[in-house]
């Protein structure tokens, strides 16, 4: 019915028919009024959301220009006004609260752009802080003090433990393979008898060290197999054995490789710093820092009879602080591949400790083993083991992480768009790659430093299973398994790591 007409008699209502007929009224007078949209209240809408998305001090401040603005017209609408306003203010507190309780506890930055990288880059942080603080005390723990319980016999029996000096071949000729001049010290070269034998090769010897420096004595050579070849000009270490009358024997030991040893770590050291620059430079630095910790601390605690694993892991998380930081640069990229591969080190320990003990590990098939067993009482051979396993897997473990971190960063830097997500499975396209290489080497690796104990188990022609499953076998075969599983781990924890904390264009973005 349109506004403002009369209905017809028969369809008014009963008030309208009895307003319609007092005189002056009609039924339009008492027809119900529709509902118009209030201006009064779309302002108060308005203002709401607007409240909503503001910060707290503009809610206050539109709150207080309602409560002096120009009152709607209508006898109700003030009420409904005073109404909006309530609500408007006590959701106005209410934001006002959990804003500054957001701020304090920071839920809101794992969800929101750039405060999420901020976040992740905060945990890592604090996961790198707590393991700094946990390996200076361990190391301070097991910083090696006292002398080492070394059996009295491993001085006279093992060839190391012997004093050795200096000496270079003189001369040769061939003579009697039962000289008695053989070992002996003297001024004079030793003569040779007419007509006596001279199956064997006689090397002369001078002394350039100790107390009998400038004095000479005879090497006897009968060509078995092993035996040194020897030429005039070589330079040789001596070992010096005392006899029971109380005379001064000296036998050849070993070749000096001083000299040798040191171009071919010019040729090497050279070759880095070409082809790799200052990074090379920094690298042989991190390699000095390695070696000085293991003959500083993990040789001599280990010596001592402490624990192996912490030994392990104390040893590696004080190289890799050293190092990575050192060789990559502070940034991000090292900060995650740092935090991977301590991860993937505490994995290492746990899955060695229950390898050794799964599978009864004894470790003395290794002569090196049965020694240590005779002389180093204090010395577990398990426990040596379990070290052995860690700071192997560790040896591979850097070199992956690093890859996988630089892979992240160089994907981030192709699309600064890219969640991390994608960066993710990006990365571990890469890494699945890396996995899958490094497993078969790692095992070559492991092959070619057991190379001769595999031959003799070879040659012996023992059942191929008993020879799989026997002990110093089952050893190099768990070495090698307990390096590839801690790599196959440490991929996909560094690559989140790194997709999470690393990407600086992202933080730029968003």
């Amino acid at each position: 019915m349109a506004r403002g007409t009369n209905p017809p008699r028969s369809k008014r209502t009963p008030q309208q028919r009895q307003v319609s007929q007092q005189p002056g009224h009609s039924a339009r007078s008492v027809q119900p009024a529709p509902r118009r949209r209030s201006t009064g209240n779309s302002r108060v809408q308005a203002s709401s959301r607007s409240m909503a998305s503001s910060r707290p001090h503009n809610d206050r401040v539109q709150a207080r220009k309602h409560q002096v603005g120009t009152p709607p017209r209508g006898g109700s609408r003030p009420q409904r006004r005073n109404h909006s306003q309530s609500h408007n203010h006590s959701l106005t507190q209410s934001r006002f609260r959990f804003d500054q309780i957001s701020k304090f506890i920071k839920i809101t930055d794992l969800y929101s752009g750039t405060s999420r990288i901020d976040t992740w880059r905060r945990l890592l942080l604090v996961f790198l802080a707590v393991w700094a603080i946990v390996t200076v005390i361990g190391v301070f723990k097991l910083w090696p003090s006292g002398e080492p319980n070394i059996a009295p016999e491993f001085y006279k029996t093992f060839s190391l433990g012997q004093n050795q000096v200096d000496g270079e071949i003189v001369a040769e000729s061939k003579g009697s393979c039962t000289a008695p001049e053989s070992g002996t010290v003297f001024t004079t070269s030793p003569r040779i008898t007419p007509g006596s034998d001279s199956s064997c090769t006689w090397y002369i010897a001078e002394i350039t060290e100790g107390d009998d420096a400038g004095k000479r004595t005879l090497i006897v050579n009968s060509g078995q197999p092993g035996e040194a070849t020897l030429a005039t000009g070589d330079h040789i270490r001596l070992l010096q054995a005392q006899s029971n009358d109380a005379s001064v024997h000296y036998s050849f030991s070993d070749y000096q490789r001083t000299v040798p040893l040191a171009l071919w770590g010019i040729l090497i050291a050279g070759a880095i710093i070409l082809f790799a620059a200052l990074r090379g430079l920094r690298s042989l630095i991190g390699l000095i820092i390695t070696m000085v910790v293991v003959i500083t601390f993990t040789l001599p605690a280990l010596l001592l009879g402490t624990s192996p694993t912490g030994i392990a892991i104390f040893s590696g998380a004080v190289i890799l602080f050293l190092v990575v930081f050192l060789v990559h640069g502070f940034n991000w990229k090292s900060a995650s591949a740092l935090g991977g591969t301590l991860l993937a080190l505490l994995l290492a320990a746990l899955l060695a400790n229950v390898a050794i003990d799964n599978t009864h590990l004894r470790g003395l098939g290794d002569e090196g083993n049965l020694q240590i067993l005779l002389y180093l009482p204090d010395v577990s051979v398990t426990g040596l083991m379990l070290c052995g396993f860690i700071i192997g897997a560790l040896g591979v473990l850097n070199d992956v992480t690093i890859a996988q971190s630089s892979t992240v960063n160089e994907l981030a830097e192709l699309d600064h768009n890219a969640s991390w997500w994608r960066l993710f499975l990006g990365a571990m396209k890469v890494g699945r790659d890396h996995i899958s290489s490094m497993v078969y080497t790692l095992v070559l690796s492991y092959t070619g430093a057991s190379l001769p104990l595999l031959l003799l188990l070879f040659a012996a022609q023992r059942p191929f299973l008993q020879t799989l499953t026997s002990d110093i076998m089952a050893t190099e075969l768990l070495r090698s398994g307990i390096g590839a599983l801690t790599l196959t781990l440490a991929v996909p924890l560094t690559t989140v790591i790194a997709a999470l904390t690393v990407p600086e264009q992202r933080a730029a973005a968003q």
